[in-house]
């Protein structure tokens, strides 16, 4: 993976101001439960959207397997009163071979 970005939908005067840091686990059936993506300081200003910085593990046997689950540790400084919707945008680098060229 070679980004990954979290967007706050709703509520939609939210920002991450509540954050002082995150970490983006990957597992699947079978395989260890990997870090792939962390923030370790939240900027204050960081506003609805927020860019974490991605390891270098390799996804290829998680990818394919018919399902994988993503689980977040994240340290807060504010008590959150409303459930907060979140899209996860992430960029993937993938090496393909294409039989019979």
């Amino acid at each position: 993976m070679t980004e990954l970005e979290m967007v706050i939908l709703s509520p939609d005067d939210s920002d991450f101001s509540f954050l002082n840091s995150i970490e983006v686990f990957i597992s699947a059936e079978g395989l260890e439960e990997i870090q792939i993506a962390y923030l370790n300081e939240v900027p204050e200003n960081a506003g609805n959207t927020i860019s974490l910085l991605t390891s270098d593990a390799d996804l290829k046997e998680y990818i394919k397997k018919d399902e994988f689950s993503l689980r977040l540790n994240t340290v807060t400084d504010e008590l959150m009163s409303t459930d907060h919707e979140l899209e996860v945008n992430s960029t993937f680098f993938v090496d393909a071979k294409i039989l019979g060229l």
